[in-house]
């Protein structure tokens, strides 16, 4: 296990020294986007930023989801609830809407 934890760290040393490389070459601050920008061009830029964007907003989401299950355990210890339309994803039986149960009905409606 531990040998696990060791190769481990010398891999993340390797990557993090060839970052800290691709990063002296550039002399503006950046990330991928900007090296991408700098050696793949606009189009490969372009597709690497909106590839960050959507991951950032899904580990939001995920993120978001996780603190959520601990506020819940947090609120249950100290004896409070959250009311049921706030506790949970509609797949679960639970949901927080915003729109009113007869606005959906409408929205259905005039979708079919």
């Amino acid at each position: 296990m531990s040998l696990s934890f060791v190769i481990a760290g010398i891999a993340s040393a390797a990557a993090a020294l060839s970052y800290a490389e691709f990063a002296g070459m550039i002399p503006v601050a950046g990330s991928a986007y900007t090296y991408g920008y700098a050696v793949l061009g606009e189009l490969v830029a372009w597709i690497i930023g909106w590839d960050l964007l959507l991951e950032y907003a899904l580990v939001v989401a995920v993120v978001s989801i996780g603190w959520s299950g601990y506020l819940q355990a947090l609120l249950g210890q100290l004896g409070m609830t959250l009311p049921s339309f706030a506790m949970g994803a509609r797949e679960q039986g639970q949901a927080m809407s915003l729109i009113s149960p007869r606005c959906w009905g409408a929205l259905r409606s005039r979708a079919s």
